[in-house]
């Protein structure tokens, strides 16, 4: 039993209290068809944000996931990452892009062959905070145009940025970072609200025991792997007794049990911040089909992913 007067621990309410975002903007990139660009790994937060047109952006050996004009990508850790028109076309790396095709000696960029045309703005942001906030996200958090995260303040806020865009006037960049800070501390909100309002817990474990943080870093960064204990037990070196038993004792619950709720946890942000379907939610998360996540989702949270995605249809209040 808790003494009196004692005060929960509360991580999400923490961060989102936190939350305050400062963006810079690398480029504003107009892109003709056939193009593509890489961008290096490094410890440091960047987005890209589709102002018109369409791009894929590709990490790691993950499926390349497919940005539309008003997407945002989200990289909270910096992997390096590429984008392009099409999966499988050509990357320059972007730093080269900003040296050698910038335009007015700016940051803004014309690059590409005579098909359509995409535009870009591409930039790192800062959390306060961050080692409390930055840990809590997926590697790549997309936020859809028309997710419940975007529906209700999108238009206007885009419609600025293109301005400023097409304008180009002195301080354009100035302005666009700021615009920018909405747009990023609004994904990162709302990724984090689906998962409070859910009754998630963070699940952003920092292990003292190596082995053990091996084992969650595993988890989280191929979440729709078939993992079991004894898989676990084996990429980390150690016995399936030994490694429960650890696990337990620096996490607090069962490895299967931290990785349901890790799944799920995951599951209630793609529900806010993306236009995915059911079956495509349960895969990214690990199930076998829609039905089998849909089970899952509602026994742990008490209703079904389809009314937790229409209940959070509530505005949350953008922020700077």
């Amino acid at each position: 039993m808790e003494p009196v007067g004692a005060q929960r621990s509360d991580p999400i309410g923490d961060a989102l209290t936190a939350l305050s975002v400062r963006s810079s903007v690398f480029c504003l990139s107009e892109l003709t068809a056939p193009w593509g660009f890489s961008v290096d790994g490094a410890p440091m937060s960047k987005f890209h944000l589709v102002l018109s047109g369409a791009g894929w952006l590709s990490l790691g050996g993950d499926a390349p996931i497919l940005l539309r004009a008003g997407d945002l990508a989200l990289l909270p850790r910096g992997h390096a990452h590429a984008i392009r028109d099409e999966p499988a076309a050509g990357a320059v790396p972007l730093d080269r892009l900003i040296a050698e095709h910038s335009v007015d000696g700016g940051t803004r960029i014309s690059y590409g062959g005579a098909g359509p045309m995409t535009r870009l703005l591409c930039g790192a942001f800062s959390v306060a905070d961050e080692h409390r906030v930055l840990p809590l996200l997926p590697d790549v958090l997309r936020v859809d145009a028309d997710s419940v995260a975007m529906s209700t303040w999108l238009a206007p806020m885009l419609s600025s940025l293109e301005a400023e865009a097409a304008e180009g006037d002195r301080g354009s960049s100035a302005i666009q970072a700021k615009i920018a800070d909405v747009f990023v501390a609004q994904a990162l909100r709302a990724w984090l609200t689906a998962a409070d309002r859910a009754g998630v817990l963070p699940l952003a474990v920092l292990s003292d025991d190596p082995e053990i943080s091996t084992a969650i870093s595993l988890v989280r960064q191929q979440l729709s792997a078939h993992w079991t204990v004894d898989r676990l037990a084996r990429q980390v070196g150690l016995t399936r007794t030994v490694f429960i038993s650890r696990f337990r004792r620096s996490v607090g619950e069962s490895p299967m049990r931290y990785i349901m709720r890790l799944r799920l946890s995951a599951a209630a942000g793609l529900l806010s911040t993306t236009r995915l379907s059911l079956l495509d939610i349960a895969a990214a998360t690990g199930y076998r089909n829609d039905s089998s996540f849909s089970k899952a989702f509602a026994r742990e949270f008490g209703r079904a992913p389809g009314s937790f995605r229409t209940g959070l249809r509530a505005p949350v209040a953008a922020v700077s």
